[in-house]
């Protein structure tokens, strides 16, 4: 399945998603559950009338996102889709209390510890990942800390070139997130492919092995261009 299908898909999802909890009334099973939202009527119907109306949006730009096949926006999206009704509810819990229209909600302290955990655990998940090349004898050693590293030889290589990144392709084994993308990846003209590259940077460097490719690059354009200058003169 192509990039551009599976994000058309989920977009879809989304919107159907946002137009069936915009009017759902307070049950135990089915909506955002949010203590604020549960805790109080017209909190849950505010909150699920806003989050039903930014998921419908969310979706149709998540079908842009499947025309351009930008999965770093589509990322983006995501985390507004989960932070923003838990800020409206919130907000509108605040408003409330200043209006003395709800009571205060307290909180225990490891909640708030856990919560607080919960956020930087998911924002640090986004934006980590560190691509170190490491020039050998012999090899190039692409290391990394958020997924197995990757050896080139130099005498596996068949050719190199430096282009502007406009593949779009769909990561079938791997990692990634807003900052960088490694792993195995799949499209028409590359057919599976390994990439371990910063979305910041839209040059890549395209080596040809003799049995698959390997596409890199550094965080800018700059490093990149110093990087595929120090593979050219291994081969």
């Amino acid at each position: 399945m192509s990039l551009s299908i599976l994000l058309s898909v989920l977009s879809i999802i989304i919107i159907g998603i946002g137009y069936s909890i915009k009017n759902i009334k307070p049950n135990p099973v089915f909506g955002i559950r949010l203590k604020w939202a549960l805790e109080d009527e017209t909190n849950w119907k505010k909150t699920h009338q806003f989050s039903g109306i930014l998921w419908m949006i969310c979706g149709l730009f998540g079908l842009f996102c499947a025309y351009i096949q930008s999965m770093a926006l589509f990322n983006l999206m995501i985390l507004i889709l989960c932070l923003a009704p838990v800020i409206y509810s919130y907000g509108f819990y605040r408003k409330q209390l200043k209006e003395h229209r709800t009571t205060k909600v307290k909180y225990p302290f490891y909640l708030i510890l856990f919560m607080i955990g919960i956020s930087l655990f998911v924002v640090y998940s986004l934006f980590c990942g560190k691509l170190t090349y490491q020039f050998y004898t012999d090899k190039l050693v692409i290391d990394t800390n958020n997924w197995k590293n990757y050896e080139i030889e130099y005498d596996q290589i068949e050719s190199i070139s430096l282009d502007a990144d406009t593949y779009k392709s769909v990561r079938t084994n791997g990692f990634g997130n807003l900052k960088c993308s490694m792993g195995t990846f799949e499209n028409d003209s590359l057919g599976s492919y390994q990439r371990y590259s910063y979305s910041s940077c839209k040059s890549i460097i395209s080596i040809k092995l003799k049995d698959t490719y390997v596409l890199i690059n550094d965080t800018d354009k700059k490093k990149t261009e110093v990087l595929y200058k120090k593979i050219v003169s291994k081969t």
